[in-house]
Protein backbone atom coordinates (compact mmCIF):
# COMPACT_ATOMS: atom_id res chain seq x y z
CA UNK A 1 0.00 0.00 0.00
CA UNK A 2 2.52 2.75 -1.32
CA UNK A 3 1.60 6.52 -1.59
CA UNK A 4 2.03 8.35 -4.95
CA UNK A 5 2.94 11.92 -4.39
CA UNK A 6 2.82 14.22 -7.34
CA UNK A 7 5.58 16.91 -7.69
CA UNK A 8 4.74 20.62 -7.62
CA UNK A 9 7.95 21.54 -8.86
CA UNK A 10 8.09 21.83 -13.06
CA UNK A 11 11.34 21.85 -12.79
CA UNK A 12 11.47 18.18 -11.81
CA UNK A 13 7.60 17.03 -12.95
CA UNK A 14 6.22 14.07 -12.07
CA UNK A 15 5.36 11.27 -9.18
CA UNK A 16 7.12 9.79 -6.35
CA UNK A 17 6.32 6.59 -4.54
CA UNK A 18 6.61 6.55 -1.24
CA UNK A 19 6.08 4.05 1.75
CA UNK A 20 2.86 3.62 3.54
CA UNK A 21 2.74 1.88 5.94
CA UNK A 22 6.63 2.77 7.66
CA UNK A 23 8.68 0.22 9.15
CA UNK A 24 10.96 0.73 12.50
CA UNK A 25 14.25 1.72 10.95
CA UNK A 26 12.18 4.22 8.36
CA UNK A 27 10.30 5.30 11.33
CA UNK A 28 14.07 5.96 12.84
CA UNK A 29 15.09 7.96 10.31
CA UNK A 30 12.42 10.17 10.00
CA UNK A 31 12.61 11.19 13.36
CA UNK A 32 16.40 11.84 13.19
CA UNK A 33 15.19 13.84 10.13
CA UNK A 34 13.44 16.27 12.94
CA UNK A 35 15.16 19.51 13.53
CA UNK A 36 17.78 18.61 16.61
CA UNK A 37 18.45 21.56 19.21
CA UNK A 38 15.59 23.65 18.44
CA UNK A 39 14.37 25.97 20.85
CA UNK A 40 11.43 25.22 23.18
CA UNK A 41 9.24 27.90 21.33
CA UNK A 42 9.46 26.27 18.02
CA UNK A 43 8.64 22.60 19.42
CA UNK A 44 5.92 24.00 20.85
CA UNK A 45 4.62 25.70 17.99
CA UNK A 46 4.95 22.86 15.52
CA UNK A 47 3.36 20.34 17.91
CA UNK A 48 0.48 22.93 18.44
CA UNK A 49 0.11 23.03 14.30
CA UNK A 50 0.55 19.49 13.67
CA UNK A 51 -2.40 18.55 16.89
CA UNK A 52 -4.67 21.35 15.33
CA UNK A 53 -3.85 19.95 11.67
CA UNK A 54 -5.40 16.56 13.09
CA UNK A 55 -8.02 17.87 15.02
CA UNK A 56 -9.42 20.58 12.94
CA UNK A 57 -7.80 19.86 9.64
CA UNK A 58 -4.86 22.06 7.03
CA UNK A 59 -7.50 24.64 6.18
CA UNK A 60 -9.67 25.53 9.63
CA UNK A 61 -8.80 29.26 10.62
CA UNK A 62 -6.60 28.43 13.52
CA UNK A 63 -4.67 25.70 11.93
CA UNK A 64 -3.83 28.53 9.02
CA UNK A 65 -2.79 31.23 12.02
CA UNK A 66 -0.43 28.15 13.68
CA UNK A 67 1.12 27.46 10.68
CA UNK A 68 2.17 31.65 9.86
CA UNK A 69 3.43 31.38 13.26
CA UNK A 70 5.46 28.52 13.17
CA UNK A 71 6.92 29.90 9.94
CA UNK A 72 7.83 33.13 11.15
CA UNK A 73 9.59 30.94 13.98
CA UNK A 74 11.18 28.58 11.28
CA UNK A 75 12.35 31.78 9.68
CA UNK A 76 13.51 33.26 12.83
CA UNK A 77 15.53 29.83 13.69
CA UNK A 78 16.40 28.67 10.20
CA UNK A 79 19.46 26.88 9.41
CA UNK A 80 21.37 26.65 6.35
CA UNK A 81 19.53 24.52 3.69
CA UNK A 82 22.32 21.97 2.81
CA UNK A 83 22.31 21.24 6.78
CA UNK A 84 18.49 20.60 6.62
CA UNK A 85 18.71 18.64 3.65
CA UNK A 86 21.48 16.36 4.76
CA UNK A 87 20.24 15.35 7.54
CA UNK A 88 16.63 15.00 5.85
CA UNK A 89 18.37 13.02 2.80
CA UNK A 90 18.53 9.04 5.19
CA UNK A 91 14.52 9.29 5.16
CA UNK A 92 13.96 10.41 2.09
CA UNK A 93 16.49 7.26 0.74
CA UNK A 94 14.62 4.73 2.77
CA UNK A 95 10.87 5.93 2.23
CA UNK A 96 11.14 6.54 -1.70
CA UNK A 97 10.34 3.50 -3.62
CA UNK A 98 10.33 5.00 -6.87
CA UNK A 99 11.10 7.95 -8.34
CA UNK A 100 9.51 9.13 -11.96
CA UNK A 101 10.60 12.61 -12.49
CA UNK A 102 11.47 14.72 -15.32
CA UNK A 103 15.28 15.70 -15.48
CA UNK A 104 16.30 13.67 -12.80
CA UNK A 105 18.70 10.91 -12.47
CA UNK A 106 16.68 7.14 -12.70
CA UNK A 107 18.73 6.18 -9.86
CA UNK A 108 19.02 9.13 -7.21
CA UNK A 109 21.41 8.31 -4.46
CA UNK A 110 23.24 11.80 -2.57
CA UNK A 111 25.97 11.54 -4.65
CA UNK A 112 23.72 12.46 -8.07
CA UNK A 113 21.16 14.18 -6.41
CA UNK A 114 20.57 17.30 -7.81
CA UNK A 115 21.42 20.37 -5.44
CA UNK A 116 21.37 23.06 -8.06
CA UNK A 117 19.72 25.48 -8.61
CA UNK A 118 19.78 25.47 -4.66
CA UNK A 119 16.15 26.81 -4.00
CA UNK A 120 14.08 24.50 -6.10
CA UNK A 121 16.93 21.13 -4.67
CA UNK A 122 16.08 22.99 -1.57
CA UNK A 123 12.04 23.04 -2.19
CA UNK A 124 11.77 19.30 -3.45
CA UNK A 125 13.97 17.97 -0.61
CA UNK A 126 11.69 20.14 1.83
CA UNK A 127 8.44 18.48 -0.13
CA UNK A 128 9.72 15.38 -0.29
CA UNK A 129 10.05 14.98 3.58
CA UNK A 130 6.90 17.11 4.23
CA UNK A 131 5.22 14.03 2.28
CA UNK A 132 6.99 11.47 4.55
CA UNK A 133 6.52 13.45 7.72
CA UNK A 134 2.27 12.97 6.75
CA UNK A 135 2.64 9.24 6.01
CA UNK A 136 4.64 9.21 9.57
CA UNK A 137 2.42 11.42 12.09
CA UNK A 138 -0.88 10.10 9.93
CA UNK A 139 -3.31 11.64 7.39
CA UNK A 140 -5.71 14.18 8.92
CA UNK A 141 -8.67 13.06 7.16
CA UNK A 142 -9.34 9.65 6.14
CA UNK A 143 -10.19 9.02 2.45
CA UNK A 144 -14.12 7.75 1.55
CA UNK A 145 -14.19 4.44 1.20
Amino acid sequence: MSKTITSPLQRWAGEVIIADPLTLPQAELIENGFEKDEPEELINARNKYFESVNNKGETSQETMSLKLDLLLLLEKNRQYHTVADKRQFPAIFACVEKWNLSNFPANPSPENFPMSPRGDSHKLIAWLFSEIRKVYFGEAEVPNE
